[in-house]
């Protein structure tokens, strides 16, 4: 499997911003669907207290793409096959604790099957001991 990853981080005014792209191909020469990448952008760092962070990602999986097992399970329900966007907000109240919101519109069977929209918002709460 061919695999890159390339990223870019600088600092827009007092706040990191990090722009990156992946991109995989299944080398494999009996699969047509076989194409998967993601770019992103995040601005901000929700670390310290009273800190926050905006990100944006596009990605598309193709069917024969990748192993199932190491996809995120959040993204398109887990499996392949999937295309779309993940947005997601972050802040920091304290230290050690973040608070984040991603709202996850996804298509589901792009190559394969009927098309079927995918829509999630999770709220997750993250603390670091």
């Amino acid at each position: 499997m061919g695999n890159r990853r390339d990223q870019f981080s600088t600092q827009v005014g007092s706040l990191p911003l990090q722009l990156w792209a992946q991109y995989a191909q299944n080398m494999a020469s009996d699969v047509e669907e076989d194409t998967a990448y993601n770019v992103g952008v995040r601005l901000g760092r929700a670390s310290n207290p009273r800190t926050w962070e905006a990100a944006a990602m596009y990605q598309s999986i193709d069917k024969d793409a990748l192993f199932g097992q190491f996809i995120d399970s959040d993204f398109g329900n887990g499996v392949t096959d999937t295309e779309g966007w993940a947005l997601r907000g972050a802040y920091a109240p304290v230290r050690n604790i973040a608070v984040n919101l991603t709202y996850f519109i996804n298509t589901l069977n792009k190559d394969v099957g009927t098309e079927l929209d995918y829509d999630r918002l999770q709220l997750d709460f993250n603390w670091k001991y």
